[in-house]
């Protein structure tokens, strides 16, 4: 398994990665996957960009 799958996606506000085991909460609304998760760079609560 790479880095990158082991990844949810980048942090919007200062664009490091944040790995899948900083996930704080995951949850399904409209049929769609939703994560939110601490960056380990700036420390806020993000819902990272997967596309990043």
């Amino acid at each position: 398994m790479t880095v990158e799958n082991q990844a949810l996606g980048n942090c919007p506000f200062c664009n490091a990665r944040v790995p899948k085991h900083q996930a704080i909460i995951k949850f399904e609304t409209n049929g769609e996957q939703r994560v939110f998760a601490e960056c380990p760079e700036c420390g806020e609560v993000v819902d990272p960009d997967s596309a990043g």
